[in-house]
């Protein structure tokens, strides 16, 4: 007779202290056997599915050691290694915000379109890099074949492969990277990465997941559905290969809410281009790839559901032959039910590995971890859920360097945990395998935000008073309000300088144009570059803008020349302000992060400056205070509004000028996608290109200068 199935519904909260303990005690005196050899590694390697059931082991070829261990983050560690990054005296590292474009994937050739203002270009035969940075999301760690200056003034660099240790003296990694630094994202749509803004996401990675998402043996149906979002992660890694020691410790807050039907056994996983993922600048031309990781698998029939949230570090470390599991948490699973007549588990974690782009195919280490929580009907035909700590690790250094050092853990199950035994009783109180009695709360969850991938903007346009427009195909509009309500300002010698704009209410005084040109065919090999010179008054203060545009990406670069020709230092503040109309409406919200600030709609979408200079200010707010700031002089606040209202954007950086100096400044323009939760496609609105004008309640008047009509794109 097939035993009875229970539901079980419990909360269980558990210090790290508790946790860890409880898993120490499965381990503690057992050596974990069996790290084997791999050859190279690529991003699949730990991905969920791909390896075989095994445990931790010894790093290396050679067997397990009895000093093998799982560990809480702040342990010792076991080597000691410094952060230290020196480049040989032939490398060539782009300066930062001086590229425009990377064309080819890291250890393949590649081409790299870069600004005149270089401080020293490149030289043919010798090594070339480009960092993985905000404004360049795409590394580069090449050998020079060709140097190209292109009609338009900027630089094309070709190269070749080349080993980090044909470019550095030393590379030696040991930092902590976070989520909101990201330099690239990507939803989980599988449409490809491009450049992000800076804290793409406000420092979350949310995911959407169905039954549909899923890539099962036998192609057993399975009713599954999955509400996850990792926040707040931090990622401590050590890496030098010459040594034989990685260390990466990631620290999350991990939400989930999920509910699983089937009635015959299945193995499933989510494919990892399915899933959201972020790249984290780590040094040089290599950053962090990271984002979620899921598997599924259970027997016979069953019903599981439950919603858990967690604050955890997850990783390991290996030192030549030895590996540790570090693991600590802080869980709450708020409910938990389960209609049971076998087992089913569920694989939660995250995924970090050592690239050079969002979407490399080559890793030279990575790490997967996270909780596996089970439930189960026991021995005693008693519901019952556990969890354990699930680890998979691999290293292959021969991808960007010239010897070896390979490790592959294929998958470690590490501890065991008995949350919560129930035996009979069908209501909210729940026996603990301590004997003690507590009751289920009544909790609620709302979903995660959407996840965000790369928009894309056409027409880009500048007038010689620096005043833009730029347009959405998926809007079939401007992203601005008029359209064209979109400036560069100055304030200087007490007055502000820049072009009226719709609705602006005009500036103390206009730019004097001085000149304009337009180069480039708006391709990536291409790029289209609008250099625009102005003049303000006779302050000796003059402006050269360069915009650098290739047409369909998701955003566009602007750099800055401030030069003073006066005979006297001067204080200058530089304003980029905008009045949004975004999804063809102009009211929403905003937002600000580390170094961006952007407008949203109502269903995620956003546009955003980001600095890449550093030291601007920004806000988001009511479009007349955005243009009021900058008439007067003030400063942007770095704050946003949170309810809905007729918004704008801006960023200012104050910057004293001496006698005959100058100053660049950088900054980045990107609109950002939500992906459908239902189907992982960016939502779509379409319609005529060239809407417009826009009148508002209480216009501001001002005389406007008109924009030119377009840019050629071909």
């Amino acid at each position: 007779m097939p035993p009875s199935r229970r539901p079980l519904r419990a909360t269980f909260k558990a210090s790290a202290v508790a946790l860890a303990a409880a898993l120490l005690v499965t381990t503690a005196g057992t050596p974990l056997a069996g790290g084997q050899n791999s050859g190279s590694l690529d991003t699949d390697s730990l991905s969920p599915g791909t390896g075989s059931s095994g445990s931790l082991g010894s790093a290396g070829s050679s067997g397990g050691g009895a000093n093998d261990e799982l560990v809480g983050p702040d342990a010792p560690p076991l080597q000691d290694i410094e952060h230290s990054i020196i480049p040989k005296d032939d490398t060539t590292i782009a300066d930062p915000g001086t590229v425009v474009s990377v064309t080819g994937e890291t250890g393949d050739n590649q081409s790299t379109v870069i600004t005149p203002d270089q401080d020293d270009l490149p030289t043919v035969g010798d090594p070339f890099v480009v960092d993985v940075a905000p404004g360049s999301p795409v590394g580069v760690l090449g050998r020079v074949t060709g140097l190209t200056t292109l009609p338009s003034g900027l630089v094309q660099v070709t190269t070749e492969p080349a080993d980090i240790d044909e470019v550095y003296d030393e590379f030696s990694i040991n930092t902590t990277v976070r989520l909101e630094d990201a330099v690239s994202t990507d939803g989980g749509s599988g449409t490809g990465p491009m450049g992000r803004m800076q804290a793409r996401s406000g420092a979350s990675m949310p995911f959407r997941g169905l039954g549909s998402h899923l890539v099962c043996e036998d192609s057993v149906p399975v009713d599954f559905d999955v509400d996850l979002n990792i926040a707040d992660m931090s990622a401590q890694v050590v890496f030098n290969p010459l040594d034989k020691y990685l260390k990466i410790v990631m620290t999350y807050e991990q939400s989930v809410e999920f509910s699983l039907s089937y009635n015959d056994g299945f193995e499933c996983h989510v494919p990892p281009e399915r899933m959201p993922r972020a790249l984290l600048p780590l040094a040089g031309p290599l950053g962090l790839q990271t984002g979620p990781a899921l598997e599924i698998e259970g027997g016979s029939a069953i019903t599981l559901s439950a919603t858990s949230r967690s604050t955890r570090s997850d990783g390991i470390e290996i030192s030549d032959e030895r590996s540790r599991a570090i693991s600590d948490a802080d869980y709450s699973l708020n409910e938990i039910s389960l209609d049971a007549g076998a087992e089913a588990t569920v694989f939660l974690g995250i995924k970090a590995e050592i690239a050079a782009d969002i979407a490399a195919v080559r890793a030279a280490a990575g790490v997967s971890a996270g909780p596996e929580f089970t439930g189960s009907l026991n021995s005693r035909d008693c519901a019952e859920l556990t969890a354990s700590i699930r680890l998979a690790a691999t290293v292959s250094a021969s991808a960007f360097w010239t010897f070896r050092w390979t490790v592959n853990i294929v998958l470690a199950r590490i501890g065991f945990l008995s949350l919560i035994i129930e035996c009979g009783s069908t209501g909210t109180t729940t026996t603990r395998p301590t004997g003690t009695t507590t009751t289920t709360p009544t909790t609620t969850t709302s979903a995660p935000p959407p996840g965000f991938q790369d928009g894309a903007i056409t027409n880009l346009v500048v007038g010689q008073g620096l005043n833009c427009d730029v347009q959405s195909p998926t809007d079939g509009r401007s992203v601005y309000y008029g359209p064209g309500a979109c400036a560069t300002i100055a304030f200087v010698d007490g007055q502000s300088y820049g072009t009226a704009v719709p609705a602006s209410g005009g500036f103390n005084t206009g730019w004097t144009p001085v000149a304009q040109s337009t180069t480039g065919s708006a391709t990536a090999a291409d790029p289209l570059v609008i250099r625009t010179t102005v003049r303000a008054g006779d302050t000796g203060i003059e402006l050269t803008q360069v915009d650098y545009f290739v047409d369909g990406s998701p955003g566009y670069q602007t750099d800055i020349t401030v030069r003073n020709s006066s005979g006297v230092a001067k204080d200058v503040t530089i304003y980029r302000a905008v009045d949004c109309y975004l999804s063809r409406s102009d009211y929403g919200t905003g937002s600000v992060y580390s170094r961006s600030v952007s407008c949203n709609d109502n269903s995620g979408r956003r546009i955003a400056f980001t600095d890449l200079t550093g030291g601007a200010l920004r806000q988001e707010s009511s479009y007349g205070q955005i243009w009021d700031v900058a008439r007067t002089g003030a400063d942007y606040s770095d704050t946003s509004l949170s309810t809905e209202h007729d918004n704008g954007m801006g960023i200012n950086w104050n910057r004293t000028i001496p006698v005959g100096g100058s100053a660049i400044l950088r900054s980045r323009f990107q609109l950002d996608e939500p992906v459908n939760p239902a189907n992982g496609r960016a939502a779509a609105r379409i319609a005529p290109l060239g809407a417009g004008p826009d009148v508002k309640r209480d216009q501001p008047t001002e005389g406007v200068q008109n924009l030119p009509t377009s840019v050629p794109t071909s």
